[in-house]
């Protein structure tokens, strides 16, 4: 077997054996009502679904190793959370907390004159 025949035959069993992961759960508000659209993305990859209207998400053949998953909704606070994936499927649910809703003093001016 030649260093050629060999490197190919290592390269095949290495890919074959690496683990692929299913990274799944649910994204939901501080009153478990589920987050319709939410961005869930795997840092350090392209990667990251948007919750269905259920607030579940499905991320298919992640990599196993060490990632940051970060949550982003409109008008919620973003959470990022540190996970390491060494199975097969791993469930990473998460809820977010609302930020509040409030305006600053508003002032309202007006000039007689013209218009």
């Amino acid at each position: 077997m030649n260093t050629l025949q060999f490197t190919i035959i290592a390269t095949c069993l290495f890919t074959s054996t690496q683990l692929l992961a299913q990274l799944s759960g649910t994204i939901t508000d501080t009153d478990n009502t589920p987050l319709l659209g939410a961005t869930v993305e795997l840092l350090g990859t392209n990667r990251g679904p948007v919750t269905a209207d259920d607030g579940t998400y499905r991320l298919d053949s992640v990599e196993a190793g060490d990632y940051f998953v970060r949550v982003s909704y409109i008008g919620y606070h973003t959470a990022q959370v540190p996970l390491t994936i060494a199975e097969a499927a791993l469930a990473v649910d998460l809820s977010l907390e609302q930020v509040p809703a409030g305006l600053d003093q508003i002032v309202v001016t007006a000039n007689k004159g013209r218009f």
